[in-house]
Order: C-alpha cells, then structure tokens, then sequence
C-alpha cells in the first residue's frame, strides 16, 4: 500500500520547505495503526518522490507536488506476535 502526500497550495508560499515539515508531522500518525497491524512501512521523501514520473503517476496538477509517500507490507519474515521482554538484569547494576 503506498499513500502519497501531494501538495497543492493555493497561494504563494515564501517558506516551502517549513510547510512540507509541518504537513509531514501532522501525517505521521498514520503510520501509526500500521504498526499496530505488523505492516513494515516507510517514509519516503526528498528528491525520490519529486520527479515528473511520480507526479505523472499521482495525476498531479500544474502547480500540485508530491511531498512524501508512506508505503507499507507485510514484513518479509513475519513472526507472531511475542510479548516485548522487558528485563533489564542483564545490563543493570545496583552499587
């Protein structure tokens, strides 16, 4: 599953790269309930999603951008679900 961030602003900005910053922190929580779901994801940003082929693929228009994408599988050795140890007696000490 991919989900793509497409930016598509409605007037001049004069600071893009603090607007994709705050667009991309208000989206991370969507990578949240993946993780509850055991799907591997990634954030990918930058000059990967920027080309013209990956706008012709969003059908982006004139003035719209790809800011980020979030893809997301199943992991390629999955495990089941096992409870997160938690003992920390082997690297901690009492003096």
């Amino acid at each position: 599953m991919i989900i793509a961030v497409i930016a598509s602003p409605q007037k001049r900005q004069t600071r893009m790269g603090a607007a994709n910053e705050r667009r991309l922190l208000r989206l991370r929580p969507c990578s949240l309930p993946l993780r509850r779901a055991r799907l591997d994801s990634i954030w990918i940003t930058g000059l990967w999603v920027g080309t013209e082929q990956v706008r012709a693929a969003f059908n982006c228009g004139e003035k719209e951008k790809s800011s980020a994408s979030l893809w997301s599988a199943p992991p390629k050795n999955a495990s089941p679900p096992r409870r997160q140890n938690t003992d920390s007696t082997a690297f901690t000490e009492i003096w």
